[in-house]
């Protein structure tokens, strides 16, 4: 008879899930990804994929390898790759990210420091310095996304 063993290449395919209708209050942190249809009244620190479904509230900063976001974010993002709001999300907070990507319909007030590191510290838009920055980093406005005319506006990295 074969016997069930668990691999450690199992525990990377790992999802959290905070369904619609959950609270969670604190620090949310992990290795893997979290799809978030509840509350979290706190931060989140997470290796992986935050998908925070239309349902979802964070009320909190969010620190992560890749989001994509429909719900609400009342708090700073910090994301290693790509940041993507979707139609109907909305998002009050900085955002630093190597990539962004903005739907029509969604709403984001704050502002966005796009760099070609990962983000370690918080981003306060009074501590730049345009004259500091590297040329493959970029920061835009919020008036340039609201700007954009064809209603979805993607940033990334230069390449050199």
């Amino acid at each position: 008879m074969k016997k069930n063993t668990f691999k450690k290449s199992d525990a990377a395919i790992s999802l959290n899930i905070l369904t619609e209708g959950s609270t969670m209050k604190g620090t949310f942190q992990s290795d893997s990804d979290i799809r978030v249809s509840g509350v979290i009244l706190g931060d989140i620190i997470i290796n992986g994929k935050l998908v925070l479904t239309t349902s979802g509230l964070v009320e909190g900063e969010i620190r992560a390898s890749e989001v994509d976001i429909a719900g609400t974010v009342n708090g700073n993002v910090r994301v290693s790759g790509r940041v993507t709001l979707r139609e109907p999300s909305k998002i009050t907070g900085n955002i630093a990210s190597k990539v962004l990507v903005v739907e029509e319909g969604a709403i984001f007030l704050g502002e966005c420091h796009m760099t070609s590191e990962t983000p370690e510290q918080d981003i306060n838009p009074q501590d730049i310095n345009p004259n500091d920055i590297n040329p493959k980093d970029r920061k835009i406005s919020r008036q340039e996304i609201q700007g954009a005319e064809n209603g979805m506006v993607s940033v990334t990295d230069a390449k050199a």
